[in-house]
């Protein structure tokens, strides 16, 4: 038995790993901490999955994932790709999230042994939320105490923005792909995480969100300021929503009008060369 705590979006997790074979993804590398800060445990346990979860989806349903409420439980179930009849991977948690196993469910010649992946996904957006956080798609950096972000969609130059701001001597590269965007009383906060494709991007710090620069690919550079319908249509479309149920959505759509209220939003165009990167500058406290 393993007990590895990691801490995420500054909410810290103990994972308890019972089959010896299981260990983190070392994407968690930067983020583990005190197993004494844990605000939560979650078991992992080598299937098979308990009765109780395994009734089967409609044929023609296409989901991979399922989320729901019962025996005052929030129950996370996945399917295997290829095996739409075969539950790969099932969690059930407290609705406050401080208790909760997770199986899973191994065949030969299965070798899966980190069993987080995908399904960690699917719980720490939960979690977060019921901590007043979103997974957010999004580049940021941070310049002393002061993070902005870049949201976008896949193709937006997530990653071309990051690997070109990566050499300001002033200016960490927090993440080029998803954030933990949080609000704590009047302040909202970003912090790096561990779902990011590049190993140096998987940084564990946050900081202060001092502006928002939506992304867009464009044959010139150009910053203008945005409407806050518009802004909050665009940071709604790259925030990590995967609910069921539309109760659910409410906290998330409330954390995103207070954010685009209170911090300034713009839309950046640009293209790739060193001129985008001063015409942002200009535009921030950087």
């Amino acid at each position: 038995m393993k007990q590895v705590s990691v801490e995420i979006g500054d909410v810290p997790v103990s994972v308890v790993l019972v089959d010896d074979s299981f260990q983190l993804d070392g994407s968690y590398r930067n983020f583990t901490c005190s197993p004494s800060r844990a605000e939560c445990e979650w078991q992992v346990l080598s299937g098979p999955v308990p009765a109780r979860f395994q009734e089967p989806i409609p044929s023609d349903d296409t989901r991979r994932w399922e989320i729901s409420c019962r025996w005052g439980e929030k129950v996370f179930r996945l399917w295997n790709h290829s095996q739409k009849d075969r539950l790969w991977k099932t969690a059930s948690v407290k609705l406050d999230f401080s208790r909760g196993d997770i199986w899973v469910n191994r065949k030969k010649p299965d070798t899966d042994c980190v069993p987080l992946f995908f399904i960690d996904l699917l719980l720490w957006s939960h979690l977060l939320l019921d901590r007043g956080g979103l997974i957010i798609h999004a580049a940021a950096v941070q310049s002393k105490n002061s993070v902005y972000l870049f949201p976008g969609p896949a193709g937006s130059g997530k990653s071309t923005w990051s690997r070109m701001i990566s050499h300001l001597p002033d200016v960490m590269v927090l993440a080029e792909d998803k954030v933990v965007l949080r609000k704590n009383e009047n302040i909202f906060m970003v912090f790096g995480t561990p779902w990011n494709p590049s190993p140096e991007s998987r940084v564990a710090n946050g900081g202060r969100l001092e502006s928002i620069f939506f992304l867009q690919p464009s044959s010139r550079n150009r910053i203008t300021e945005l409407s806050l319908t518009d802004s909050f249509r665009r940071l709604l479309q790259s925030s990590f929503l995967p609910f069921s149920y539309e109760k659910d959505l409410s906290p998330a759509l409330s954390l995103i009008e207070d954010l685009v209220r209170g911090i300034p939003a713009r839309l950046f165009e640009f293209k790739p060369n060193v001129s985008a990167v001063d015409l942002w500058r200009s535009f921030s406290d950087a």
